[in-house]
């Protein structure tokens, strides 16, 4: 992103620290965030924080976001893991025209733009209520392959005919197909890979976080 640069930034963010009497776990807690985020840019696992973060490590000091990252201005919250799929949103307003949604993958945090327009076109649901998440295992193969990245609408939480859902199935995450059998009140589980076989469980016994509207895969 014109404007940052992630090296000089961690460098500079190194320095500050080496110049605090405290270490940076305290400084963490003051400002009500973990030290594994400020550790996982200092150590290049993150190539960012978000803004949010930086805001309140520099409200913690009482400094400006600048004297903490270089390009902080130009940061403008870039791909980062967002809050986890069931506590928050991983979406930014861009205008109005577009919406950044973030990946929820700490293997590999980033974003997509959507442009505004089109999303209406899927779904009604607010903004906030979207998340990006990574597809893994082949359970969903062909339809979905590891490595796919699906859009998912959390305001999308029962099942009253078939599509595909996250869910989570006894405290379990996964990317299922979900038929709801009003015949017998039960949710039949399927899988769009063969080898794996379905099952009918309790609609009680089924979390689901949200239906998927679109994905995106990369080119062989």
């Amino acid at each position: 992103m014109r404007g940052y640069d992630p090296e000089k930034a961690r460098r500079t963010l190194q320095a500050y620290i080496a110049g605090k009497s405290e270490t940076v776990a305290a400084w963490s807690r003051r400002a009500g965030i973990s030290d594994e985020t400020v550790r996982s840019f200092l150590k290049g696992r993150s190539q960012s924080l978000q803004a949010s973060t930086l805001e309140k490590l520099a409200r913690a000091d009482g400094v400006d976001t600048a004297q903490l990252l270089p390009g902080a201005a130009a940061l403008a919250d870039r791909p980062v893991v967002t809050a986890a799929l069931a506590d928050g949103p991983g979406v930014e307003m861009l205008g109005s025209r577009f919406v950044r949604v973030c990946r929820e993958d700490p293997a590999d945090p980033g974003f997509v733009l959507f442009e505004t327009a089109w999303l209406a076109t899927l779904t009604a649901a607010r903004p906030d209520q979207l998340v990006l998440l990574p597809v893994r295992g082949d359970a969903m193969a062909d339809t979905l392959r590891p490595g796919d990245t699906v859009l998912v609408d959390r305001s999308q939480t029962t099942c009253a005919d078939t599509g595909l859902f996250a869910v989570a199935i006894d405290d379990t995450p996964a990317i299922k197909r979900l038929t709801h059998d009003w015949t017998t009140n039960r949710l039949l589980v399927g899988h769009d890979n063969a080898a794996y076989p379905g099952f009918a469980a309790d609609p009680n016994a089924v979390t689901i976080f949200g239906r998927l509207l679109w994905l995106t895969r990369p080119l062989p």
